[in-house]
């Protein structure tokens, strides 16, 4: 369990809105293309759904800066490609370390390389729910996601998926 620290936190007024400015994001910057898996874990064997290009902080659509603002499925590396080994060893460390079931999408940086070396993923974030691009993933398969994360827990999507 996480400890809150909810006791480190000040009580007066001028101390309480300097503590909200410096709990902000505290990241080292990296520089490459944001990409996410979508997965879906919990059952056997865990499964890599798709993978997506992300866009975030683009001016002509008013998102802030590292906001999220779409994305476009990109097709999955093949089996013996670096990337694909990479996704394959997260997937089965997030299904060994965690308890986490249902659809579970991983945010991630693919550093620009120039020296023709293949580039090692930088995690992001885990999100251990339904993620906006899991939308596009949904189209190309053809089966309801919401339906498959419902299974994935034992219970029944009251609408089945319709036929692809």
């Amino acid at each position: 369990m996480f400890d809150t620290h909810d006791t480190w936190l000040p009580t007066e007024a001028a101390d309480r809105e300097l503590t909200a400015t410096l709990l902000g994001y505290w990241q080292r910057f990296a520089e490459g293309v944001s990409l996410s898996v979508s997965l879906l874990l919990g059952q056997k064997p865990p499964q890599m759904l798709g993978l997506c290009r992300q866009f975030s902080g683009l001016s002509w659509c008013h998102a802030a800066p590292f906001g999220f603002c779409g994305g476009v499925e990109l097709p999955l590396p093949p089996p013996d490609a670096p990337l694909r080994q990479s996704l394959e060893q997260l997937l089965q460390q997030i299904t060994e370390r965690t308890q986490l079931a249902g659809l579970v999408g991983v945010d991630f940086l693919l550093p620009r390389t120039h020296d023709g070396h293949s580039p090692k993923p930088i995690l992001i974030e885990i999100n251990p729910r339904p993620t906006a691009t899991m939308e596009l993933i949904e189209r190309r398969i053809g089966i309801s996601l919401v339906a498959a994360h419902l299974a994935a827990f034992d219970w029944q999507s009251p609408c089945p998926s319709p036929p692809p």
